[in-house]
C-alpha cells in the first residue's frame, strides 16, 4: 500500500547507488547494472510505518566479497630506508652502502655523484640495496638520488671512509696558477 510519501532508494555493497523503483503493483524493481557488487540493500520509508532495509541478493555476488572488480589493491609506494646506511671505501669495488630503496618500480631510478659532481657508478640491487662504485678519485661524501613517481624524489648522503664533507680529499681542487706578466704602463 504505497502512499505518495512512500520513498524507496536502494546501495549496493560499494554504496552506489541502485537505480530503484515502486511499479503499478506495488513491486520494488531494481536495475542493478553490469558493475553493480550484490547484495543490494533497499531502504522504504513511509510515514506510516518508518523505515526498512531488504537485503536483495545478487545472482553470482556474494555478501562482503568484492564480486564486481572494484575493491582495487592499495598501492605500495616505494620509499627507502636509511637505517643501515654504512660508509664506503674510495676504491673501484662495488659497495653496499646499507641504504635500502623498498618496493622499487621499473620507474625507480637511482643516481649518485661525489662532491666534485662527477659521476659514481650505482645500482639497486635485487634486494633493493644501493650499490655503489666510488673509484679511486672520488671525493666524499656521496650523494645517492632516488626517484620514484609514487615518492618523488630522496637524497641520501653517504659518507666515504677518510673523506670529510666540503673538504679536498682527493686533491681535485687544483690551485690557480698565476701567470707572471709585465705591466708597461
Amino acid at each position: 500500500n504505497p502512499t505518495k510519501d512512500t520513498t524507496v532508494t536502494a546501495k549496493d555493497e560499494d554504496k552506489h547507488d541502485v537505480p530503484v523503483k515502486i511499479d503499478d503493483q506495488g513491486h520494488i524493481v531494481v536495475t542493478p547494472g553490469k558493475d553493480v557488487d550484490g547484495p543490494i540493500t533497499v531502504t522504504v520509508t513511509d510515514p506510516s510505518m518508518g523505515t526498512v532495509n531488504v537485503t536483495v541478493p545478487v545472482n553470482g555476488h556474494e555478501a562482503g566479497k568484492d564480486d564486481n572488480g572494484s575493491d582495487k589493491p592499495e598501492t605500495v609506494k616505494t620509499s627507502v630506508d636509511e637505517s643501515g646506511k654504512t660508509p664506503v671505501n674510495p676504491t673501484d669495488d662495488a659497495q653496499d652502502t646499507g641504504v635500502v630503496v623498498k618496493n622499487p618500480t621499473n620507474n625507480t631510478t637511482v643516481t649518485a655523484k661525489d662532491e666534485d659532481g662527477n659521476e659514481v657508478p650505482v645500482k639497486v640491487d635485487d634486494q633493493g640495496h644501493i650499490i655503489v662504485t666510488p673509484g679511486k678519485d672520488v671525493d666524499g661524501p656521496i650523494t645517492v638520488t632516488v626517484t620514484d613517481p609514487s615518492m618523488g624524489t630522496v637524497n641520501v648522503t653517504v659518507p666515504v671512509n677518510g673523506h670529510e664533507a666540503g673538504k679536498d680529499d682527493n686533491g681535485s681542487d687544483k690551485p690557480e696558477t698565476v701567470k707572471t706578466s709585465v705591466d708597461e704602463s
